[in-house]
């Protein structure tokens, strides 16, 4: 499996612009993609965290989240993101394997 982290701080006076893009358009334009396994979206919690938005998502293999940052939506749509931050969108790709209980 492969874990795609999604991290950025929105402009001040952007947060409701960019809560919106990543809550309504980002979730439903990534949850139609094929190869997705699971999705979760929510701020980050440590204090110097300055609003700081956080997306984690998780692909079956490789090829199916490289296929999705290839899709011309997905393209504009981290294009859009990235205008509303403060340093741009930081974007960290980890190989996973699931972990008996």
């Amino acid at each position: 499996m492969i874990i795609r982290i999604f991290r950025a701080v929105p402009r001040t006076g952007q947060e409701s612009a960019y809560e919106r893009l990543i809550r309504v358009d980002s979730v439903d334009l990534v949850r139609a993609q094929p190869g997705l396994v699971a999705l979760y979206a929510g701020h980050a919690i440590d204090d110097d965290a300055q609003g700081e938005i956080v997306m984690v998502s998780v692909w079956e293999d490789q090829a199916a989240m490289e296929a999705d940052m290839k899709t011309p939506l997905v393209q504009a749509l981290v294009a859009d993101l990235g205008e509303l931050t403060v340093h741009g969108i930081d974007f960290r790709i980890e190989r996973s394997s699931p972990v008996a209980r």
